[in-house]
């Protein structure tokens, strides 16, 4: 934050405010929310873990991405993956596995 706010010429504080004002929440919330978003797409659409995807987004700490996640969402991150599985398992082929 401190770099964007040298490069506009003005203080980290201004712009925290600035951003706030414009966008509705913090700069922190907002990029939260965007690591969020792509770590629900990436549960719907890849096999990567639950633990691969919270790296890749960048949240080091699972629990807090758990929690976090289940606030934005409603469930947690590991019941997004079997929905997201369950989508692209055509329901002839789900069928046939449990006979």
């Amino acid at each position: 934050m401190g770099e964007i706010a040298t490069n506009l010429r003005m203080s980290s504080s201004h712009l925290r405010h600035t951003f706030k004002k414009a966008v509705g929440i913090s700069p922190t919330q907002f990029v939260k929310n965007l690591r969020l978003q792509q770590a629900s797409e990436l549960l719907r659409t890849t096999l990567l873990s639950v633990k691969e995807i919270m790296a890749t987004v960048g949240f080091t700490d699972l629990s807090h991405f758990v929690r976090d996640y289940k606030v934005r969402y409603g469930e947690r991150p590991s019941q997004t993956r079997a929905a997201g599985l369950e989508q692209r398992v055509p329901s002839t082929a789900r069928a046939r596995n449990f006979r």
